[in-house]
């Protein structure tokens, strides 16, 4: 079964990415506009420009497809049955990680969905220092992962 984001995934990604019109440095050293979207050699254009949040807003939603697409291929791969909660959860915290460890993968290979859901909160650190931010948005994620 192929899954969408929601809005709770989209919400919650807003949330904890907050708006930014102009190009900021995030936590992870990296140059980022709008909610949470990370500049890339292709996208340099957007280094001199200054968003409105509903163009934020559709950056963002597409640079969710790319996770949406790496969800579903991980539980197809699995073989994991995620309830949209569950997903939408997933959805934020690849947006923000990138992708899944392989401690994840693990998991889902294991398709132990309570792990998955349990070792949200283990993924707050950049650089081997916990930031709070991360902690709080690591919980927001997880609680709507087991609602």
């Amino acid at each position: 079964m192929i899954m969408q984001a929601s809005s709770k995934a989209i919400d919650l990604i807003k949330e904890f990415e907050s708006f930014s019109a102009k190009v900021y440095i995030c936590p992870a050293g990296k140059l980022t506009i709008g909610y949470g979207h990370v500049i890339t050699t292709a996208d340099q254009e957007l280094k001199n420009k200054i968003l409105t949040q509903k163009d934020a807003e559709e950056l963002l939603k597409e640079d969710l497809k790319y996770f949406v697409d790496y969800i579903n291929k991980v539980c197809n791969r699995y073989q994991v049955n995620l309830n949209q909660n569950q997903f939408d959860a997933l959805c934020s915290f690849c947006f923000n990680l990138g992708n899944f460890t392989n401690a994840m993968l693990e998991r889902f290979k294991a398709k132990d969905i309570k792990a998955i859901g349990d070792s949200l909160t283990l993924y707050n650190k950049v650089n081997s220092k916990e930031l709070k931010g991360l902690t709080k948005r690591r919980k927001a994620e997880q609680e709507l992962f087991f609602s």
